[in-house]
């Protein structure tokens, strides 16, 4: 599913070259969240207990959801295991010490004592809490399995799309294409205007934008590579693309024979230079010559929301018939974009 630049340009009339993505339609208003979901999520109401009791300290540094998770499914990390706390697995009968109830949970949290009374590990700080917190806290557990997988039916997962027309028009190309391809474990790609979602395009878009610009930092350092550049010119300052350039060996020079034109409207002197690398919209090709290579399919507004539905199904098919919200914003941090981004001479962008 790979878009073209046609359809990019499709896509974009009328849109490109505005700024970030407008208000987008975000879910469902949640209610607003009490003691106990500032406890699990933030840390925040409650003193961390520790050094056997030594040491107090504000407990925003150690909230559950840093170890057991946003969707607390707990998981492992560095060696350790962190157990689910949602409320399901909590209360299992099945479990070896019995199974939580309220009290059962603010006696862990508070005390470090399981059901059965064995000491938990000391990995886990002893929290200081009002009672009110604690019972709170036992109810958001309660539904942090329907929190985590708001959006998320039988037969759908929904989404939720920009606002502005050219973005909205993109995003729904993405999942439609990810639904003729089949959806996501039985489930189509919907957008919710109303009701739940769980995740919006502009959530999705944050990683897509870092990520396409390191797959043209990338792409553009790849290129120099291959064409034997070693020193190149930069239109203006920029320490992501310093560092690219450094780490492949490029040096930076004021008199290299090559250009890079890094940002979008900007007019370089391009006349003594032997050649010139530049963004699609950083100059006016109709006058380019041999020396200018064009850089496609880079970061755009239409262009990130298509790439963020496409990201956002792909993860969605990766986490599995369990999807869960806490999932799939881990499976879209750091997408790969690289095949979106390639290089070309100005004539052949041209002649599209």
């Amino acid at each position: 599913m790979r878009l073209t630049r046609a359809a990019l340009i499709a896509l974009g009339a009328g849109t490109l070259g505005l700024g970030a993505l407008a208000a987008g339609g975000a879910a469902d208003a949640e209610e607003a969240p009490g003691p106990g979901a500032a406890l699990y999520e933030e840390g925040a109401g409650a003193t961390a207990v520790l050094a056997d009791g030594r040491v107090r300290v504000p407990a925003a540094s150690f909230a559950c959801a840093g170890c057991h998770g946003a969707d607390g499914e707990g998981g492992r990390e560095g060696g350790v295991e962190f157990p689910p706390v949602v409320w399901e697995a909590l209360t299992d009968p099945l479990r070896p010490d019995g199974g939580y109830d309220v009290k059962a949970l603010a006696r862990a949290v508070t005390l470090g004592a399981a059901p059965d009374g064995r000491a938990l590990s000391t990995k886990m700080p002893r929290f200081e809490a009002d009672d009110a917190v604690l019972t709170d806290l036992a109810a958001y557990l309660g539904d942090l399995s329907r929190r985590a997988r708001r959006g998320v039916t039988a037969r759908e997962v929904r989404l939720a799309a920009p606002s502005e027309h050219g973005e909205r028009l993109a995003f729904e190309a993405a999942l439609g294409e990810a639904n003729e391809a089949g959806g996501a474990w039985g489930r189509r790609f919907v957008i919710a205007d109303e009701g739940p979602a769980i995740l919006t395009a502009d959530e999705a878009r944050t990683p897509v934008g870092a990520a396409l610009d390191r797959a043209v930092r990338g792409t553009v350092v790849a290129f120099l590579s291959r064409q034997r550049i070693g020193a190149v010119s930069l239109t203006s300052a920029d320490a992501s693309w310093t560092d690219a350039l450094r780490d492949a060996g490029i040096v930076l020079r004021e008199d290299a024979a090559t250009l890079l034109v890094i940002g979008p409207g900007e007019t370089p002197a391009a006349g003594r230079f032997d050649r010139v690398i530049a963004m699609p919209d950083a100059l006016d090709t109709t006058e380019a010559t041999d020396r200018v290579t064009l850089l496609s399919g880079t970061a755009r507004p239409v262009a990130e929301t298509y790439l963020a539905g496409q990201v956002a199904a792909d993860a969605a098919l990766a986490c599995g018939r369990d999807l869960t919200r806490a999932c799939l914003l881990r499976a879209i941090d750091r997408p790969d974009l690289s095949r979106w981004v390639s290089i070309e001479p100005a004539g052949a962008a041209d002649r599209r």
